[in-house]
């Protein structure tokens, strides 16, 4: 279907890009800016390093001063394209991403500048803000006669595209801090804005097309994911709202898709990313496909021989598809799911990618797995994630850009999601590889909980006992045991120093994966696993500063069922593993492991769930917050479960089955619904659980099979005399039957 435009409202594209074409070959003018501090040399905030040095003479103030200049800047980026053989990261990453689309080259200048030149231009204080340092950088650059790069990139022609202003330019700045200058390392902001440079003794001015940043003094050059490469992503993939992938954060007011941050990987990840590369997402958003593929989001058929639409939905039926390495050839796979909660509700889809980690001499790795061996570098397998809205590549700039999906992409993880439980770590714990700073608690999966739990590619929020409302939480804050001021803040935590199989996990920095991340080996998941092949929960928040939560804008959009259907995915890898086949069916019903569900849960009038022999489905207490406040009757931020049964479902327990209805959770037979359990199969009610047979429903059991009632639960049937001729009902002390 086309999208409706408003009159007057011309056509925009997402591979227009958001101020930077996607298929841009251009030069770009960096200037690296390091801070003397010969006034105070003790608030130089920034150590010194191999990479960059700390200057501390006077005298090497200046231009271009040799012996000054970063050691890392052709490991940053090319001065020429080569295709095929491109070793910069920012050269290279984007030119991995784009199939050789977008070519990113340039060259650079380094400026040493006086802190007693800043106050002599600026006055004394807090002068020293990204855009006065650049200032200072283009009048020193024009004293010394005008532009002179370190590799001779020097004419005007080198860095303009429209015959005037510099296509595109980027600062960065080694020393400064959120007290010196507010933006402290890793810190920055697209755009670029100055008056002019001179070039040729002609005064150029700029597109304000770059961005600005401080970077310190590590070794720059050597991470793709860096702050860099996130705010060149701004000029493709949009403003703030497009926060994703690991490179969201709480300093706008802009609408998130989930209560909490997410992880992933990306172009747009930034310092929390996983991978290094981009995704299938972003190649989709823009038009990057390989020069052989026929479509945006494509794979090959079961013989590996042709190519295959991949971008499908339930009505394409059962499908095979063959995966290879996402990176070199972009193989993906994009899967809609089928339901949602109203018209205005986002879309969801399911993206399959394998990512050849290790073996396809790509940058595929786990962010900074190169520059600490402690790290994992991330396994060779499929990675999955949901996405959530932002399916419109063409339409006005409001549909192409929306505003209410920001961190749209969530990760699906081999190791499922789970409700966690806190736990302090002793103090005399050393870690050797860590978060940056220290870290008090360990997390433990305790609960599995595949419809609404957390996996450890996010943030986890984490109340305190005393919490009624996550939108206006407070903490007291004492000194020397005396309470100074209370402050609001969001309980918002990294899940680092996991327990895993019994085993301290430390080999990670918070929420940017592990080895145990892709699906590594055979596996076959569906609405029975964990993770599960059902849609994701959403809860559309507001993000007002650092401190508080808004659950109010754009709640309408909430996504809060989880829908069971017979959707599942099936994954095998073929030839030793460089290679994996993908069978995608609609009609998997059966659940062959335990189960246990949690939240609002559907089964739509078109679907069924088949327990098979020997197993359990378990309804319980969500322990993951979901909601705003805590809800009375569960004593958590999430409401009691309850599973509905349309009308046209159809709920069957194989032989020797057990449905457990624990924690106040609800069951629910609408009329017309089909219920069958089988020999030896059983229902439990219990912990003030209860199950609805609803007039119109069609319930059967058999001579061998029972229904449990215990304390304080209740069975509500239509006839009770006619169920008692098929079954069981045995109701213990405590327990009830009532007539509807």
């Amino acid at each position: 279907m086309l999208p409706l435009f408003a009159a007057g409202q011309p056509v925009r594209h997402s591979w227009d890009g958001c101020g930077l074409s996607p298929t841009t070959k251009m030069r770009t003018l960096n200037i690296f800016a390091n801070i003397i501090f010969d006034v105070n040399p003790s608030k130089d905030p920034v150590w010194n390093s191999p990479y960059w040095h700390k200057i501390t003479d006077p005298a090497k103030a200046g231009v271009n001063v040799p012996g000054t200049e970063p050691s890392y800047l052709l490991d940053y980026m090319d001065t020429v394209y080569v295709p095929g053989h491109t070793h910069g990261s920012i050269t290279r990453v984007f030119g991995e991403s784009s199939f050789d689309e977008m070519q990113i080259i340039g060259d650079f200048v380094v400026v040493n500048l006086l802190e007693s030149r800043m106050y002599s231009r600026f006055g004394q204080g807090n002068v020293f803000s990204l855009d006065k340092i650049l200032t200072l950088c283009l009048e020193m650059i024009e004293e010394t006669g005008g532009l002179s790069t370190l590799y001779g990139h020097n004419r005007r022609s080198d860095y303009t595209y429209n015959g005037k202003d510099l296509y595109y330019s980027l600062l960065y700045v080694r020393n400064t801090s959120h007290a010196l200058g507010g933006v402290n390392v890793g810190s920055g902001y697209g755009n670029f804005y100055s008056k002019y440079i001179l070039i040729d003794n002609e005064k150029v001015g700029f597109s304000g097309r770059g961005a600005a940043q401080c970077v310190g003094s590590s070794n720059f050059g050597i991470n793709p994911a860096g702050v860099a490469t996130h705010e060149i992503a701004h000029s493709l993939f949009g403003s703030n709202d497009f926060h994703t992938s690991g490179g969201n954060n709480r300093a706008g007011a802009c609408t998130m898709c989930f209560m909490n941050l997410q992880g992933g990987y990306g172009l747009m990840g930034a310092a929390n990313t996983g991978l290094v590369c981009c995704n299938g997402y972003e190649r989709w958003r823009m038009h990057w496909k390989h020069p052989s593929s026929p479509y945006y989001i494509c794979a090959r058929n079961r013989e590996n021989t042709d190519f295959l639409n991949a971008d499908i939905s339930k009505d394409d039926g059962s499908q095979t598809f063959v995966l290879r390495d996402f990176v070199t050839y972009g193989d993906a796979i994009r899967i809609r799911l089928p339901y949602k909660d109203r018209s205005i509700t986002p879309n969801q889809y399911i993206w399959l990618e394998f990512h050849d980690v290790g073996h396809n001499n790509k940058l595929d790795f786990i962010q900074h797995s190169n520059e600490k061996e402690c790290l994992q570098k991330g396994s060779s397998g499929i990675y999955a994630y949901y996405q959530i809205g932002r399916d419109i590549l063409e339409g006005t700039a409001s549909q192409v850009w929306d505003r209410v999906n920001r961190d749209n992409l969530r990760v699906i993880s081999n190791e499922g999601y789970w409700d966690y439980v806190q736990s302090p770590l002793p103090k005399d714990t050393d870690f050797v590889c860590t978060q940056w700073g220290a870290v008090g608690y360990y997390y433990t999966p305790k609960y599995s909980n595949a419809f609404c739990g957390y996996q450890d590619q996010e943030l986890f929020i984490v109340p305190k006992e005393q919490d009624t409302d996550l939108s206006n939480t407070i903490d007291n804050v004492f000194d020397n045991g005396k309470l100074v001021r209370k402050e609001a803040t969001i309980r918002e935590v990294t899940p680092h120093n996991m327990i895993k199989s019994g085993a301290m996990v430390t080999h990670s920095i918070s929420y940017i994966g592990d080895n145990q991340d892709a699906f590594s080996s055979h596996r076959k998941i569906n609405m029975g696993t964990n993770p599960s092949t059902c849609n994701t929960k959403t809860c559309y928040t507001n993000s007002t500063g650092k401190t508080k939560l808004s659950f109010q804008q754009n709640s309408d959009k909430n996504n809060k069922t989880t829908y069971l259907t017979g959707l599942s995915i099936e994954m095998t890898p073929l030839n030793n593993g460089r290679l994996w086949q993908v069978d995608i069916r609609w009609d998997d019903y059966d659940i062959t492991d335990e189960a246990r569900w949690t939240g609002q849960i559907v089964l739509k009038g078109n679907e069924q769930v088949n327990l098979t022999q020997g197993h359990s489905i378990t309804l319980a207490q969500n322990r993951t917050p979901a909601q705003s406040h805590r809800n009375p009757e569960s004593g958590y931020f999430a409401d009691p479960t309850m599973l509905v049964c349309e009308d046209g479902s159809i709920f069957i327990q194989q032989p020797r089955t057990s449905l457990q209805i624990t924690e106040k959770s609800r069951f629910v037979m609408d009329s017309g619904a089909v219920y069958r359990l089988g020999e030896k199969a059983k229902i439990v009610l219990q912990g003030g659980s209860s199950f609805y047979i609803d007039p119109g429903a069609d319930f059967q059991g058999t001579a061998s099979s029972e229904i449990i009632v215990k304390k304080s639960s209740t069975l509500y049937v239509r006839d009770v005399a006619k169920l008692q001729e098929k079954m069981r009902i045995t109701v213990r002390s405590g327990g009830k039957i009532v007539n509807i």
